[in-house]
């Protein structure tokens, strides 16, 4: 893998495809902005279907926006330093559908707790952004998870009205 130094997204996006397809399953793009990590993406599973993207969060295709029924963001936004996240949270919201899901899981801790090191935790105050963007809270769960020691979680679905 690359290093990179711009905020970049590993997530997939997805659309479901129409009921009377012969297809089972989702239609999946995912990006990176490494084109590296792309490339060993398409040599580990060359005969995947998921389409790739060399791209940029902040810099994604317009043509995204409102086109993904699902989207994933796992431990994306707490690489972020705290002055992208709010513009990555948009960016995020933007490309879910009109009755489309996002489902968020990333490390928390509370507002007054220290950020600490890369990659930080999120607030809840975080995770809220993506209501202000437009989308709804349909579940919220902060949980302590099976490492050892464990880690605060926060696991979060949204949906676009």
């Amino acid at each position: 893998m690359g290093t990179a130094s711009a905020p970049s997204l590993s997530a997939a996006v997805s659309v479901m495809p129409p009921k009377n397809s012969p297809r089972r399953g989702f239609d999946v793009d995912a990006f990176d902005i490494s084109p590296t990590a792309i490339a060993w993406c398409r040599q580990r599973f060359p005969r995947s279907l998921v389409r790739y993207h060399v791209t940029e969060l902040l810099a994604s295709p317009s043509a995204w926006d409102g086109i993904f029924g699902f989207v994933l963001e796992v431990y994306t936004l707490q690489v972020l330093p705290p002055d992208l996240r709010l513009r990555a949270t948009r960016r995020i919201a933007d490309v879910v559908a009109p009755g489309g899901t996002l489902f968020v899981v990333c490390r928390g801790r509370e507002p007054d707790d220290e950020p600490g090191h890369m990659p930080w935790p999120l607030t809840r105050a975080d995770l809220d952004c993506f209501v202000t963007h437009g989308l709804r809270e349909q579940s919220f769960e902060d949980f302590l998870d099976d490492e050892d020691p464990p880690a605060r979680r926060f696991r979060a679905v949204y949906i676009r009205p």
